[in-house]
């Protein structure tokens, strides 16, 4: 067995997004690609790859930031997953600058890019089903195409979802990063 364990420690303001001080959130997204979880998909058709959070104003606390301001992470957000091996895991964070939009509309979206990645992971484990040998030998690999066609998708389903709502005025995307990695064995294991 393995561990996805991400543990955050501060959200710091590197840039400013407009003038004033911006209230900031932040989504997560942990990624685990392991032999249950496919077997599952397999099984069921329903895709379940991603380990999701709070995702709503105010995870990151009330406080309204500037550049260079900073603030401790609350421990609900941090990811402890148990897998099986072999498996690719990571972890994605997306930072929101609070406007008008509502919890429930950043829910949604929240909803909405977690499907889109669900999805987009399923169909790469169909297409690596055909090859399984190979998958199995070098495991599953995003080309920088891949990664570009999975952010415009996940950026098409929330935009969508702000767009349904009524008021003109939505949150800003602010700044985001990622992390992969492939683990093949457990180096603790004794065979």
């Amino acid at each position: 067995m393995g561990k996805l364990t991400t543990f955050w420690t501060h959200f710091e303001v590197e840039k400013k997004h407009d003038i004033d001080r911006d209230a900031p959130y932040i989504w997560v997204f942990g990624i685990v690609v392991d032999v249950v979880r496919v077997a599952q998909f397999k099984e069921t058709g329903k895709a379940d790859f991603v380990i999701t959070r709070k995702a709503t104003w105010p995870n990151l606390g009330n406080d309204k930031f500037g550049k260079g301001d900073w603030v401790n992470v609350s421990p609900d957000l941090n990811i402890i997953e148990t897998m099986a091996l072999p498996i690719t895991g990571g972890v994605a964070v997306v930072a929101w600058e609070k406007a008008l939009t509502s919890a429930a509309t950043q829910k949604e979206a929240y909803d909405a890019a977690v499907d889109s990645i669900n999805d987009f992971i399923g169909e790469k484990v169909d297409e690596c089903w055909s090859d399984l040998a190979g998958c199995v030998q070098n495991g599953v690999a995003l080309s920088s195409a891949d990664q570009e066609a999975l952010r415009s998708r996940v950026e098409d389903a929330v935009r969508d979802v702000l767009k349904s709502h009524v008021n003109l005025i939505h949150d800003h995307n602010i700044g985001s990063a990622q992390c992969v990695v492939s683990i093949q064995s457990d180096p603790c294991s004794a065979t």
